[in-house]
Formats: structure tokens, C-alpha cells, sequence
């Protein structure tokens, strides 16, 4: 379960990854089960390869701390090495980013994604 918040970007997310995906014989899937916990989107291509993506609303550093940690968790339970932490910000002082992240021998790309300041009033009022 996630808030609101988390929901839209995260289905906007999984829609451009299965567009993407079907073009070269894979799929996406969102809510993924893994023993009690779902992963939030996971790409499954032709050759039997996933890519785990979690989404979170950008909520400080300790916050990125503990999903880097649920994300490691995951790819350790699916044998990878690589995976994708995608954080939605509500300020609108925050600026689009990108970074690398090694944590437990486990490679995590994290992108920072300012959400429209539309979007984000939207929110803040329900």
C-alpha cells in the first residue's frame, strides 16, 4: 500500500516501462509479490533478465537510507546486482538528479524527479 502520492508516478512509471518493454518481447508489472513483501515495478525482458524499480516520495536522507536498504533486500532475494530506487519530490525547490549508490555489493542508479508543482498542490490538499 502506498500513499496517493506514491500511486500516480508509480503507475506512470510501470506504463512507459511496458511500453518500452513489449517492444523488445518483455513486460512490466507493478506490486510485484516477493515472500510477504511486492516489489514496486518489475521489468521482465524476453531473455528472462529483471530489472527491480522502486518508487518513494522523497522524504529526506534518512528516508533514502531505508529504501536503498529494502531495495538491497530485494535484489539479494532475486540474485541481482543492479537495481533502480526512483524518489518523487514534492518541493518545488528540487531539481531533477542522478546518482550511483554501492550498498552491500549491490549497484543502485537513484534519480530524483521533481513532480509538477500541479500535481503536488493536488496532493497536498487531499
Amino acid at each position: 500500500e502506498g500513499t496517493p502520492l506514491e500511486v500516480v508516478p508509480h503507475y506512470f512509471l510501470l506504463s512507459q516501462f511496458n511500453i518500452l518493454s513489449r517492444h523488445v518481447g518483455g513486460h512490466a508489472r507493478a506490486e510485484v509479490h516477493q515472500g510477504h513483501k511486492r516489489m514496486d515495478v518489475v521489468v521482465f525482458e524476453k531473455g528472462g533478465r529483471k530489472t527491480v524499480i522502486e518508487c518513494k516520495i522523497w522524504r529526506g536522507v534518512a528516508y533514502q537510507q531505508e529504501a536503498r536498504e529494502q531495495l538491497v533486500d530485494y535484489l539479494a532475494h532475486e540474485g541481482l546486482s543492479l537495481g533502480y530506487l526512483v524518489f518523487f519530490a514534492q518541493s518545488q525547490k528540487a531539481s531533477y538528479s542522478f546518482s550511483i549508490a554501492e550498498v552491500s555489493e549491490k549497484t543502485i542508479y537513484e534519480y530524483i524527479i521533481p513532480l509538477p508543482q500541479r500535481l503536488s498542490n493536488a496532493f497536498s490538499t487531499a
